[in-house]
C-alpha cells in the first residue's frame, strides 16, 4: 500500500515570517509532490519533521509516535523540567551503582524520577521549600509506582539553605536552579546560587563529587563559582535550548577541600563580601584601563571656529558616535545580504534534502514484504 505520512514543524525564534503550521503545510506539499505518499495526520506511517532554528533548519525522523518528554509526569507545575531534559542531565553527571543523588530544589520531582527510572541502581533524595512542591512530588512518585518499577526516591519539604543531612553523604547533585523567569527574582540568584553552593559543598564528598546544574542565569552562578571555588571546579559547560530560552548545564567536581565544621552563615557571609570587594576591585581596575580616570584627570580643552570651547571628551565621544554610524551601516548591509542568501539556500535546499534524505525510507518500505516498515 501508500505510504502515510504526516509532516511536523517545531520552530525556535520570534523573527519568522511564517507560523509552524504554514511551515509544516510548505514542508509536507513538497514531499507529497515528490513521492506521492498519502497524508494522514493520525494514522501516519511515518512523521517527517522539519526543526527551525532562527536562521537555521534541518529534517529529521521521529521514531515515536508521542513525544518522550512527558513519560514520568503526572502532575505539573510552570517549571517542570522534561523527562528528557532530565536525563541529560544525568548523563553528564554519570551516576554509578550505589551512589546517593539529591536534588535540593525538586519542584515537582521530575529530575530524581527520571534519575531512578533511568539508574536504577542509585538511591534518590529530593526536596523543595514549598509544601505545594513536595506534594506534587509525591503524587508523581505514586503515579509511577502504580504503572512503572518501582522509585527509589525520597521526597522532603527543607530549606536549601539549611539541610538536614551527614557531612559527606551526598555523592551526585543535579538539580535545575530557579531561573528568576517563570518563579524567583534573578537578581536573587546570586545570593541564593553562593548559598546552595556553599551549603551543599558540605555534604557533596569531596575529591568524587559531582554536580550537574541547569540555569538560565549563567552570569550569577559564574560569579557564584567564583566564590565558591575553595570547594568547586568546572568541568564543562553546555548550551542547551528549552523552548526558546537559551540556558547553561554546568557539570562541575567537588574538590578535596573540606568544609570546616565551625563554618556556617559566618564563613558564608566573609567568602560573599570578600567575593563583593573582589569583583569591585575588578571593576574599578577595568575602568582605570578603559581610561577612564584619565578622562576624568584631563582639563584640556580645544577651541572651535565660533569661539565655542569644547573638551577633549566631547570631540572624542562625537568621533565614536560617527564611527559607531559607519559600522552599523556596514553591519546592516551584511545582515541584509546574508540573509538573502541563507534563505534562498534554504528554500531551495528542502526538496534536494527531501528527496537525497526520505527516498531510502520510501524505498524499504515499498521494498518490504507487509508493506510496512
Amino acid at each position: 500500500g501508500c505510504l502515510k505520512f504526516r509532516a511536523t514543524c517545531y520552530r525556535i525564534g520570534e523573527k519568522h515570517s511564517f507560523s509552524s503550521m504554514e511551515a509544516a503545510w510548505e514542508f509536507g506539499g513538497t514531499l507529497q509532490d515528490k513521492f506521492g505518499w498519502t497524508v494522514d495526520l493520525t494514522r501516519f506511517n511515518l512523521n517527517v519533521v522539519l526543526n527551525i532554528e532562527c536562521k537555521q533548519g534541518y529534517i529529521c525522523v521521529a521514531i515515536t509516535k508521542e513525544s518522550l518528554h512527558r513519560r514520568n509526569i503526572s502532575h505539573f507545575s510552570n517549571t517542570t523540567l522534561r523527562a528528557t531534559m532530565c536525563y541529560n542531565l544525568f548523563r553528564l553527571a554519570e551516576p554509578m551503582t550505589g551512589e546517593i543523588v539529591i536534588d535540593p530544589l525538586c519542584g515537582g520531582g521530575s529530575i530524581s524520577i527520571e534519575g531512578t527510572l533511568s539508574f536504577p541502581n542509585t538511591f534518590h533524595i529530593c526536596g523543595d521549600y514549598n509544601r505545594k512542591a513536595v506534594e506534587r512530588t509525591r503524587a508523581n512518585v505514586d503515579y509511577v509506582n502504580k504503572t512503572k518499577a518501582q522509585c527509589k526516591i525520597g521526597a522532603v519539604m527543607w530549606d536549601v539553605k539549611h539541610l538536614p543531612l551527614r557531612t559527606q553523604s551526598i555523592d551526585v547533585l543535579v538539580t535545575d536552579l530557579p531561573f528568576g523567569k517563570r518563579s524567583g527574582a534573578k537578581r536573587d540568584n546570586l545570593r541564593l546560587y553562593s548559598k546552595v553552593l556553599f551549603e551543599l559543598a558540605k555534604f557533596v564528598k569531596t575529591g568524587t563529587g559531582r554536580a550537574s546544574l541547569l540555569t538560565y542565569d549563567k552570569t550569577s552562578l559564574i560569579k557564584a563559582l567564583r566564590s565558591q571555588s575553595k570547594y568547586w571546579r568546572e568541568i564543562r559547560q553546555f548550551g542547551v535550548n528549552q523552548g526558546g530560552l537559551f540556558s547553561s548545564v554546568f557539570l562541575l567536581l567537588r574538590k578535596a577541600t573540606a568544609v570546616p565544621e565551625t563554618s556556617s552563615e559566618e564563613s558564608f557571609e566573609a567568602v560573599l563580601q570578600t567575593d563583593s570587594a573582589s569583583s569591585i576591585q575588578e571593576d574599578e581596575m577595568r575602568r582605570l584601563d578603559n581610561g577612564d580616570s584619565a578622562e576624568k584627570k584631563s582639563n584640556n580643552h580645544n577651541c572651535l571656529a565660533d569661539g565655542k570651547e569644547v573638551s577633549d571628551k566631547t570631540l572624542t565621544e562625537q568621533n565614536i558616535a560617527s564611527g559607531a554610524t559607519q559600522d552599523t551601516k556596514l553591519q546592516s548591509n551584511i545582515v541584509s545580504v546574508k540573509e538573502e542568501m541563507e534563505s534562498a539556500i534554504f528554500a531551495s535546499n528542502i526538496e534536494n534534502v527531501a528527496g537525497d534524505k526520505l527516498e531510502i525510507i520510501a524505498q524499504s518500505y515499498h521494498d518490504s514484504p507487509d508493506g510496512t516498515n
